[in-house]
């Protein structure tokens, strides 16, 4: 695709007019002190000329040191979203990405941070209803043992389905300690119900906190892609046209040069 550069569109016209005029004069037959008018005429001319030719020159020169857009980095595009996803995509000018990313941080952030709140406050609720409904003494007890107290009404039931399946490992030898009796059934049930939407709602923090970094992940690599597609697309559209003109003295023939220019 072919863009002419945005250079000083009106006074290269007006110059332009001039040459044109004026050479449109030289046609014509000299009167007395043609001479003199010739070699104004020349003047002019010749001056308009480099006038015309120092205006391109300077636009074309403030174009490529001050306003033609530079290449961006891939590699900066991807640290950007690995960090902060959306922040390459919004380097790499794709907003519509960038959004896209933004919103999904947004969502599996606040997923993470509900579910795992969500998860502790219902641990604090069943840990106390244990110990208000079982007895159960809280210090140095692990995830497994509110398991068994959640399937057995008190220990001794437990103690004994392990001995019958000769599973010696697991018997609480400590009774004072891991001692627990449920009050009624209704209660233990409603215990095992509390720690199991616990344990759900912890289960769904851990898929969110996957879906975070995935969601980097994903983020730093397509923000490479972008950038790829903005420095192919600014490569494409960095074609254009530079006018110069020469004036012949000798045959006062006024020649026009054109040249293509790819950035």
């Amino acid at each position: 695709m072919i863009r002419f550069e945005n250079y000083n569109i009106p006074i290269s016209l007006m110059v332009l007019l001039v040459l044109l005029s004026l050479n449109a004069l030289h046609a014509q037959p000299l009167l007395r002190g043609g001479s003199d008018k010739l070699k104004i005429k020349q003047e002019i001319i010749h001056a308009a000329v480099s006038r015309y030719n120092s205006i391109e020159e300077n636009t074309m020169a403030g174009q490529t040191f001050q306003d033609r857009p530079v290449l961006k980095s891939r590699g900066r595009a991807f640290l950007q979203s690995l960090l902060l996803p959306g922040w390459g995509q919004h380097y790499a000018n794709s907003k519509r990405t960038m959004r896209f990313f933004i919103l999904t941080e947004v969502l599996t952030v606040g997923s993470y941070v509900g579910f795992r709140t969500w998860g502790n406050w219902l641990e604090d609720d069943y840990r106390a209803f244990a110990v208000t409904h079982a007895g159960v003494d809280l210090k140095g007890k692990k995830d497994d043992y509110f398991v068994d107290i959640g399937n057995f009404d008190n220990i001794a039931d437990y103690n004994q389905a392990q001995l019958r399946d000769r599973d010696l490992i697991d018997v609480y030898r400590n009774t004072e300690a891991f001692h627990w009796q449920w009050d009624n059934s209704q209660n233990r049930d409603k215990f095992e119900d509390l720690r199991i939407r616990s344990d759900r709602a912890s289960n769904n923090s851990e898929f969110a906190l996957a879906a975070i970094f995935l969601n980097h992940l994903v983020s730093a690599i397509h923000s490479t892609l972008s950038v790829y597609k903005y420095n192919k697309k600014l490569s494409e559209n960095e074609t254009g046209f530079n006018l110069n003109f020469k004036y012949d003295h000798r045959s006062q023939l006024l020649a026009l040069n054109i040249s293509k220019t790819l950035q």
